[in-house]
């Protein structure tokens, strides 16, 4: 089950990374809780209400996502470790019902793994 939920968390982190493709504001308004903060690479933080219709603008990227891990906290709380690019990544997903949400989301510039 566990396998399972991890290519979930995977798949929905690169929705929000928009991997490959944009996201509409109605997917990033489903996928992002309302009560969602996010510390970003620069420093910037960032609630729901301001990143929804900022990633909306932002281009696809054609980084990939390596060395994800997933970390249960609880039945319906994971933590998500990853790179993309020269970042590290986390992310905490709590299950509301049958979906994920993201709850809270990290990156910090890191060196690029060779």
């Amino acid at each position: 089950m566990t396998g399972d939920r991890d290519q979930i968390l995977l798949e929905l982190e690169r929705r929000l990374a928009r991997i490959g493709r944009t996201i509409s504001i109605a997917e990033a308004s489903t996928l992002i809780a309302d009560d969602f903060i996010e510390i970003g690479v620069s420093g910037t933080v960032w609630t729901k209400a301001k990143i929804v219709p900022a990633m909306t603008d932002w281009p696809p990227t054609e980084r990939e996502i390596e060395d994800f891990s997933v970390r249960e906290l609880s039945p319906s709380v994971c933590l998500t470790i990853y790179r993309l690019g020269s970042s590290l990544r986390s992310s905490i997903w709590r299950k509301n019902g049958d979906r994920w949400q993201i709850i809270f989301h990290q990156g910090t510039a890191a060196p690029v793994a060779r």
